[in-house]
């Protein structure tokens, strides 16, 4: 490979993207992909330009059917202290130039390039057919026409492949962390935040995390929730275990020929209460056990709850004849008034004593009535 070093085009600044050129002869090499090396400025630790480099493989393909890719490692000390932005190809008919944008502090660059490859510093927009490469640039991709980027490092360092990675049977060894580094370790996998995602704890056991707390369980014959499971947006419904009763419990829905459908609470012990829809469409609801309201407000308002005899009264009679007596509505007798005044029977019944039958509900008393 050949070894260059390159100084900062004319005019350069810091904050802009400058393309470095690698461009492919038309000969027999061609059409084949170019192995690149390019490494920017060395210098004191704390310089946030200092050594970015790309290790890899490029192919500009235009707008040939091959297309364009590249692939290789990226490194670089922080996620934001990148200073090469992206590699760039043509949308179009140039299938010889891949583009590598440097800021403007990163030089000088050093590179190392395989035979047949012209390295290029130009020192304006770069133009080969329909496409134009930005010169001093923001954006590198979208600032220049018919050009597209095939990879951009904007997720620090690492492995960047232009297109998708297959393989037959292919296994990835370690943990995987997709933007970022994995805190989980062991066989798992985490997703933008690193103590984010799934991870293997065992045979047959997929463990979720969320900001490294363990939330889910998936195993064989089940899947289990170690914290609340909500349902809703702005107003949740939650279900919940505080981790501390004796029983394990669960929530049914079963039916069968008898029973169509019913939804079930119960225990280890046993059930506690369950609603049933029967074969005619009617619902009822059975607990087993006894029912304890907090208030009796509505039971008290609705039910008998003493029966009593009220007040006494007299009926009497001051003669010597046959009479007789009913006792009003609702009341029965509760006495008779016997006195020897007479030989004829009348004469002995002086009176009757009767009283009301109450009932007590909601805290009043009512006479009852007769049917």
């Amino acid at each position: 490979m050949q070894q260059y070093a390159f100084n900062a085009p004319s005019n350069a600044v810091g904050g802009k993207w400058y393309p470095v050129i690698f461009r492919r002869s038309t000969g027999s090499t061609g059409e084949l992909a170019s192995r690149v090396i390019i490494t920017t400025t060395s210098a004191d630790g704390n310089y946030e330009m200092n050594n970015c480099e790309f290790n890899g493989m490029v192919m500009p393909g235009g707008w040939t059917d091959r297309g364009s890719y590249a692939a290789g490692y990226f490194s670089t000390y922080q996620t934001n202290e990148r200073a090469i932005h992206s590699i760039v190809t043509s949308l179009k008919e140039d299938d010889v130039c891949s583009v590598f944008y440097v800021e403007g502090r990163a030089f000088p660059v050093r590179v190392s390039a395989e035979e047949g490859l012209t390295v290029i510093v130009p020192t304006q927009d770069y133009t080969v057919g329909q496409t134009t490469y930005k010169w001093g640039a923001t954006n590198p991709a979208t600032e220049s026409t018919n050009a597209q980027a095939i990879l951009d490092f904007n997720n620090g360092r690492g492995f960047y492949c232009s297109h998708s990675i297959f393989g037959i049977n292919a296994i990835f060894s370690g943990n995987l962390g997709i933007g970022t580094a994995n805190a989980l370790g062991g066989n798992s996998i985490v997703l933008g935040d690193n103590d984010t995602g799934f991870k293997q704890n065992g045979d047959g056991v997929l463990d979720a995390y969320a900001n490294g707390v363990h939330v889910f369980r998936f195993i064989n014959g089940s899947a289990r929730s170690l914290k609340g499971i909500q349902a809703g947006e702005s107003k949740f419904f939650t279900l919940s275990s505080a981790n501390t009763a004796a029983r394990n419990a669960s929530f049914n829905l079963w039916g069968n020929s008898s029973r169509p459908t019913v939804a079930e609470l119960g225990d280890d012990s046993g059930w506690h209460f369950y609603s049933q829809r029967n074969t005619d469409n009617s619902v009822i609801f059975a607990v087993n056990g006894q029912i304890q309201p907090s208030n009796w407000d509505n039971i008290d308002s609705r039910y008998v709850k003493d029966v009593r005899l009220g007040s006494q009264q007299y009926y009497g009679v001051n003669n010597w004849q046959t009479w007789n007596f009913q006792c009003p509505s609702g009341h029965v007798l509760s006495g008779i008034n016997v006195q020897d005044t007479g030989s004829n029977s009348a004469d002995n019944i002086a009176g009757v004593y009767y009283r009301p039958v109450q009932k007590y509900i909601n805290g009043t008393w009512y006479n009852v009535a007769s049917v």
